[in-house]
């Protein structure tokens, strides 16, 4: 009997790829070498799909639940006001079934318009902190709400913001995003590609956004807007026009 074949792959000296070769890992298969976006910034990666389980029951689990492989935590000390409000909260039940998505505008849309999310990217960590306008009624209802040592929390925050980076929603659709659409509705895709904070105003006709699209991906929100558009119109013969808004954050795809 014939025993195990062992396959070995060695490193040769003097022998290498120069930078941007595809390695081959099957006759016909290739991979680009290098990192992606979501591996350099892992709260940018891409869930298909987020179902939470029933025993997960407010807003501070479910998010403690989106972060347990991210690589992240919450800095408990700096989102006091988080702790003390939005953590408690039962978790909505639109919010149960979430995806495609990413992982920012997941915790993005579970936090809700009356928070702020930052990250500090030295120590890895997320703070949660209220805008400004509910952060100065917070401030003056702090003994109604019954909060302990809410004052002297606020006095012991560790550090400046500096340290800190918004987990932002993009100001243009210009900034680095890894999208990656396949086998969805036109619907679908949009609502995965136009990003939290802005809007869209579909003008076509509503059939056109059941279109199913095969297979985009880009490395910006703008990339991922005109390859779609451009797919699109080859796929259903009609002509497109994608108008973006930035000052107004609005996306508008309709026909000339």
């Amino acid at each position: 009997m014939r025993g195990p074949i062992l396959a070995f792959c060695l490193a040769l000296p003097g022998v290498g790829l120069a930078a941007g070769d595809p390695v081959s890992i099957a006759r016909y298969a290739y991979l680009m070498p290098g990192s992606s976006h979501a591996q350099r910034h892992p709260l940018q990666v891409t869930l298909t799909q987020v179902r939470f389980p029933q025993e997960i029951a407010t807003v501070g689990e479910a998010m403690n639940h989106l972060l347990t492989r991210s690589g992240y935590r919450l800095d408990e000390q700096r989102s006091h006001w988080a702790n003390a409000i939005l953590m408690p909260q039962p978790l909505p039940e639109i919010h149960r079934d979430l995806g495609p998505i990413h992982l920012s505008e997941a915790l993005t849309v579970l936090a809700g318009s009356a928070w702020r999310l930052k990250i500090n990217p030295l120590y890895r960590t997320l703070i949660i902190r209220p805008t400004e306008e509910w952060q100065a009624q917070l401030e003056r209802q702090a003994p109604s709400l019954e909060i302990e040592d809410a004052q002297s929390l606020a006095m012991e925050d560790p550090g400046p913001d500096a340290a800190t980076m918004d987990l932002s929603l993009p100001t243009s659709l210009h900034d680095p995003a890894e999208i990656f659409v396949e086998d969805m509705t036109l619907q679908e895709a949009l609502d995965l590609i136009v990003p939290v904070g802005w809007t869209l105003r579909p003008e076509i006709p509503p059939a056109l956004l059941q279109t199913r699209i095969s297979l985009i991906s880009s490395t910006t929100w703008w990339d991922a807007l005109t390859e779609l558009t451009r797919k699109l119109g080859g796929q259903t013969q009609d002509e497109l026009v994608l108008h973006v808004f930035e000052d107004q954050k609005l996306v508008v795809l309709g026909q000339p």
